[in-house]
């Protein structure tokens, strides 16, 4: 297929999710009606009445989606699957050819995000609280204050999951001090802060581009085809830019911290893990595999970068605090904390899912991550080992959510495992991350983890069969870079 034709075919269906995200009573765009100014409100009593045939029912009750949106749900499947079609093309046409110029590539990949910048927060509603959050620190009352001070009849708060109106900020002090920029900038109007959150979370993309096609060169994979399946994908396009996830600042600022750990700055990588941790408190496990890993493999390096990475991890959480009117650290008890597990936490596959088995399960997948970082390295790649422990605490968070498991994405694209066992676990995180928010999205969910831990077991045969890490020569090599 000719770069035209893939660029046409992806920005139809990224068209489909916009349009399924605006119009009205959209599932996918639930409280956006009344306050993004390109999404109707009300009904329409010609197509979406109360019922659903039931032959449809099975398709139409995954999380967030109503009854009787089949039209909606026509059309967010439909584009889901068109620009899942054009991205397979484009990888396999890349594969094909490593000359494939960065400047198709990347007039291609705007093509199909172009659409989503007219589309209303798509499926899960965050990003309304982040900017009402913002609009507390605008307004001098702090951001470890609840957002219902704003006043009930805030038009900041009209959008917000009533769920998030009476607890504390679950992000870190660096991701308010964004909000708090943009609910200043944004003249008393939500959707303003909202679209240029959208654009942040763009330009970090732009950001991750660079990192994963720098960490793919330094590893001597081909840096086209790493952007592509990495970055340049449906569920990046679907959850970070048009669902709009602060995630995606999270990992673009760690990924590129990676890259520049591998072309040994060893300083500037662990400030931008820093500034990382400041948006998500996951990102502290790229501080520490950068810290532990990146150089030379003597304990005197280590005890070096690891204490100037916590100096600096510390550093940007107590000025970021500063900056929104807290101290920058209270926020983590918030967010390490939840009532019930979610509907994608590994606990429905038991008969418990308390709040205190949640939590126990959400540390063990802490420690699990930490042990997979600083052991597993000693025969493979710590890239990929970052990678995995990423994914690890994805699945194990006390209200895991189908984006989580994109933290691990871009740097698997960057990893120097078998190919064969790469694409497959790119394609299964795509496949989850992009499903999970579409109906019957827990079945994507568990089948993925299903087939991820397939994919490591194939791994780990290979691995231990050969002696050999995921890098591209030797551990040295990998561990030096």
């Amino acid at each position: 297929m000719s770069p035209v034709f893939l660029a046409a075919l992806g920005a139809a269906g990224s068209g489909l999710l916009a349009l399924a995200s605006d119009l009205p009573a959209s599932p996918y765009g639930p409280r956006a009606g009344g306050v993004w100014p390109l999404a109707a409100s009300g009904r329409v009593p010609g197509w979406e009445g109360p019922a659903v045939p039931g032959w449809a029912g099975p398709a139409n009750t995954g999380p967030g989606v109503a009854t009787a949106h089949l039209l909606l749900l026509g059309a967010a499947v439909v584009g889901v699957l068109l620009l899942g079609l054009a991205w397979l093309s484009l990888w396999r046409a890349v594969r094909s050819d490593p000359a494939l110029q960065w400047r198709r590539l990347w007039w291609v990949a705007a093509a199909w995000t172009a659409p989503l910048l007219l589309a209303a927060p798509f499926a899960s509603q965050d990003v309304w609280v982040y900017v009402a959050q913002g609009r507390l620190v605008s307004s001098g009352l702090g951001a470890t204050n609840p957002v219902h001070l704003l006043g009930h009849h805030s038009v900041w708060l009209t959008a917000v999951d009533p769920h998030y109106l009476t607890g504390p900020s679950i992000y870190g002090p660096g991701e308010v001090d964004l909000s708090g920029l943009f609910a200043w900038t944004a003249g008393g109007h939500p959707w303003i802060a909202v679209e240029e959150w959208r654009l942040a979370i763009l330009a970090s993309l732009v950001l991750c581009a660079w990192g994963v096609a720098r960490a793919a060169d330094a590893r001597a994979i081909n840096p086209v085809e790493a952007v592509t399946a990495g970055v340049a994908n449906p569920a990046v396009l679907l959850v970070f830019v048009a669902g709009i996830h602060n995630d995606a600042l999270m990992i673009s600022l760690a990924v590129a911290g990676v890259a520049l750990a591998l072309t040994k700055r060893p300083w500037w990588a662990l400030c931008l893990a820093a500034l990382a941790v400041t948006v998500k408190a996951p990102a502290a496990l790229a501080v520490l595999a950068i810290g532990w890993w990146a150089w030379r493999n003597s304990w005197r390096h280590r005890v070096r970068y690891l204490g100037g990475g916590l100096a600096l991890t510390l550093g940007a959480l107590a000025v970021a605090g500063l900056a929104c009117g807290g101290d920058g650290f209270s926020w983590l008890h918030s967010a390490s904390q939840a009532t019930v597990a979610s509907s994608f936490s590994v606990l429905n596959l038991s008969a418990s899912t308390s709040s205190a088995l949640a939590n126990a399960v959400q540390l063990g997948g802490i420690a699990a991550a930490v042990v997979i970082v600083l052991a597993l390295p000693r025969r493979a790649s710590w890239v990929g080992a970052l990678a995995l422990g990423f994914g690890v605490m994805a699945v194990c968070a006390t209200n895991p959510q189908p984006w989580y498991v994109l933290w691990a994405l871009p740097l698997l694209a960057c990893t120097g495992c078998d190919p064969k066992l790469r694409r497959a676990g790119i394609f299964v995180l795509c496949a989850m991350g992009t499903w999970g928010v579409l109906p019957l999205g827990n079945f994507a969910w568990f089948a993925g983890i299903a087939a991820l831990t397939w994919i490591l077991a194939r791994w780990e045969n290979q691995r231990q069969a050969v002696g050999l890490s995921d890098s591209t020569g030797s551990v040295a090599t990998d561990q030096t870079s």
